[in-house]
């Protein structure tokens, strides 16, 4: 089975293609240019991996919570390109994907903006407490991992090709369907009256 992973949740880009091992990576980390950068990264992370398109098994993108604009650009470029190639989407968060990996008991915050941060606690990779809104200023513990004021623990592709590889290989894992996960409104809204 070959994952590709695409991540554009945090500002910045990567893509990976994983298939028990990493094939290839690729990661950008110029903030913002994701809708921009992200496409002609798949397609340099495929010929460095020496793989076609219908070599892939299974898309596996983060669906936030992060950036609102960054989330809906992965998740529209992985629906995109998996309409073309015919195969299925697999949305994991942010979080996890920044947690996959780690052992023992860690917590992982992602900026969220207004000095606030996206926060969930982790126990060898797996969430133990539910995401929550926290400002900054609470964060007081060691053992944070994440992307918020000098911390730079990115969700990269490679991250979350891997967890997905992982829970797919659980042959009972049933892939839900994909959707954004926004922990709060958008600033930006339209008022109707």
């Amino acid at each position: 089975m070959i994952v590709l992973g695409i991540d554009t949740s945090c500002g910045t880009c990567s893509a990976a293609l994983y298939n028990g091992n990493l094939l290839a990576e690729n990661v950008i980390t110029e903030i913002h240019k994701q809708a921009a950068l992200t496409p002609s990264l798949i397609e340099k992370t495929l010929k460095d991996a020496n793989l076609q398109t219908n070599d892939i098994d299974v898309i596996a993108v983060t669906n936030g919570p992060g950036s609102f604009t960054g989330i809906r650009i992965g998740i529209s470029l992985a629906q995109g390109f998996a309409s073309v190639i015919g195969k299925p989407i697999l949305g994991l968060t942010t979080l996890e994907a920044v947690a996959y990996g780690t052992t023992g008991e860690s917590i992982v915050a992602i900026d969220a903006g207004k000095s606030e941060v996206y926060y969930q606690v982790f126990n060898d990779g797996l969430a133990v407490s539910e995401i929550s809104l926290k400002p900054v200023s609470e964060i007081t513990e060691q053992n944070v991992i994440g992307v918020f004021k000098e911390r730079k623990e990115y969700p990269f592709a490679s991250k979350v090709a891997a967890l997905a590889f992982q829970k797919l290989s659980d042959k009972s894992f049933k892939i839900p369907e994909i959707k954004p996960l926004y922990i709060r409104e958008p600033d930006a809204v339209v008022k109707l009256s």
